[in-house]
């Protein structure tokens, strides 16, 4: 089935999250919010003077993103870091109720490709009943445990990425890591899309763009699939520590608000 190739002329324009992104935050946090664009500016400037490779068609406001980039790397291990030390009793509490869902190893590790297409081994909480099959989750998909269905609605089964964000697997945002046998109306991802290896020039992410805009949960047609590599690719293009953080802080309401993911 032919599909048209990803253009730039195919983004969303990313001004919802620009500086009017602002009225959606408490009013306590925007001189907080205010003072850390303040702060990105300068290390943005050194990024751009060591000359990432921008891809066609990038916005004028953002630096295009590279797996390599280090400002962005230095605030995955700052904040990754402070959040698995905050979410560690969670972790625990969750591994615990994880173990007595069945039987089946308490973290589910699975081979994904990341950055430049190398593979790396996910970790997330098990929330399915053991199986060696790879299919995406249904609605209603009675291989989902219990806990499992409330770790899966509300994410909380991502949290153990933070270790592969530690170890640079990954990064905090970014686009969701697929496996390489997944597939879309019996088609390979790589091969529904024929931009689709264009996201891998950067880590995948726990969140992203696609996630907090609801493009989450089963992939069901190419046009879907399509909506998401758009959201990824202007991520990529108009990428700045600004939009990391804003995409953060929108994700937990995002979270706990949506009913697409099974």
């Amino acid at each position: 089935m032919p599909v048209a190739r990803w253009t730039p002329d195919k983004v969303k324009k990313i001004s919802e999250l620009d500086g009017t992104s602002e009225v959606d935050i408490a009013p306590h946090a925007t001189p907080i919010l205010n003072l850390i664009r303040n702060i990105s500016k300068p290390i943005l400037a050194r990024g751009q003077a060591r000359g990432p490779v921008a891809p066609s068609g990038r916005h004028q406001r953002g630096v295009a993103l590279i797996a390599g980039n280090r400002p962005k790397r230095i605030l995955d291990i700052v904040i990754g870091t402070g959040l698995f030390v905050l979410f560690a009793p969670a972790l625990l509490t969750l591994a615990a109720l994880v173990l007595l869902s069945g039987p089946g190893p308490v973290i589910y590790r699975q081979i994904r490709v990341g950055a430049n297409g190398k593979e790396f081994t996910l970790l997330k909480f098990r929330t399915m009943h053991h199986s060696e099959i790879f299919l995406q989750a249904t609605v209603d998909d009675r291989r989902v445990t219990g806990v499992g269905r409330v770790l899966r609605r509300t994410s909380l089964d991502e949290l153990p990425q933070l270790i592969n964000v530690i170890k640079g697997d990954m990064s905090l945002v970014g686009p969701r890591p697929h496996a390489a046998e997944t597939r879309i109306q019996g088609i390979l991802f790589e091969d529904a899309v024929k931009s689709y290896r264009q996201r891998h020039q950067v880590r995948p992410g726990i969140t992203g763009l696609a996630q907090i805009r609801g493009q989450r949960g089963e992939t069901r047609t190419i046009h879907s699939f399509e909506q998401r590599m758009s959201s990824d690719m202007e991520y990529i293009e108009n990428w700045s520590i600004w939009l990391d953080l804003i995409i953060l802080l929108k994700t937990v309401p995002v979270l706990f608000g949506q009913d697409n993911a099974y």
